[in-house]
């Protein structure tokens, strides 16, 4: 089960947490989990094998889609392949808010700004 980010959701900050649940009809099994993230679908990037924990933290970029998977394994070499999942993003970068306040007053170095 995968609890955030929803499928095809928007992400509105530079970092998403992937969160998800895992389960093994035998309850006494050890679960890991390989998370699979990138910008292609399907994912191909392990960006983090043999997890313990149902969380991963991710930086992502402004107007951009994701895709991840996550690949549940128990300790008798039993593995689940996780669906494809994916959001967007939609935020701008400090460095685009930079280019805005210096196109439009390039003359006030010290002027405050107030984003709406």
């Amino acid at each position: 089960n995968i609890f955030a980010p929803a499928l095809n959701s928007v992400v509105q900050t530079t970092t998403a947490t992937l969160e998800w649940t895992g389960s093994d009809s035998d309850t006494n099994d050890t679960l890991t989990y390989d998370v699979y993230f990138g910008t292609v679908n399907p994912p191909t990037e392990i960006v983090s094998s043999n997890q313990t924990t149902t969380t991963y933290s991710v930086t992502v970029d402004p107007s951009t889609n994701y895709f991840w998977k996550i690949d549940i394994k128990d300790n008798h070499g039993g593995q689940t392949d996780g669906q494809i999942w994916n959001f967007k993003t939609d935020f701008l970068k400090m460095s685009s808010l930079t280019i805005i306040r210096d196109w439009l007053c390039p003359f006030k170095e010290s002027a405050r700004y107030k984003l709406i």
